[in-house]
């Protein structure tokens, strides 16, 4: 039994972090001059290996979120393994009308592990509707999204910004 827990936390032994509670390593609001508001809601998820999660969803003031929405979501797993297992894991979406395409950002500069993308519907004819980030710190997971073709024009800052505020949250 010894044997068998080792190898399963002794290769990503050395990215553990520090455990504050979820709701400090999430952002107050997002990023940037505008004024949000709180919106309700958030996808709770069963994983192998999560142990707790927390959402914040905004939407720009006078707006909608499917115009102008941004989400962040935190999980922390019960080792930096399930967190890469997750991190990993792949969703087939092949029969949705959408696909997913990778982004190139200067994200994160503490992140284990970091990935970009952009939703495209596949009947658009206007490109991304939705942008995201997912980073791995250890044994968490930050699920960053920026959403609405209105937000076009700067998600990528804004993407780009979240991550570094994420930066800043996140423990050592």
């Amino acid at each position: 039994m010894f044997a068998a827990v080792l190898l399963w936390n002794v290769p990503l032994a050395g990215q553990w972090r520090g455990e504050p509670a979820l709701t400090q390593l999430l952002l107050q609001s997002p990023p940037g001059p505008d004024l949000w508001e709180s919106y309700p809601g958030g996808a709770y998820l069963s994983e192998p290996g999560l142990d707790e999660e927390e959402y914040r969803n905004f939407v720009l003031h006078g707006s909608d979120i499917l115009r102008h929405g941004f989400s962040q979501g935190v999980k922390r797993f019960d080792s930096p393994t399930w967190a890469w297992l997750y991190f990993h894991r792949r969703v087939a979406d092949d029969d949705k009308p959408w696909t997913f395409q990778p982004v190139e950002l200067p994200g994160s500069s503490k992140a284990d592990e970091q990935f970009y993308s952009c939703l495209v519907y596949s009947d658009s004819v206007n490109g991304c509707e939705r942008w995201y980030g997912r980073l791995r710190y250890g044994q968490y997971v930050a699920d960053i999204a920026v959403i609405g073709q209105e937000q076009a024009p700067h998600a990528l800052e804004l993407l780009q910004q979240a991550v570094r505020a994420t930066d800043d949250l996140i423990p050592e």
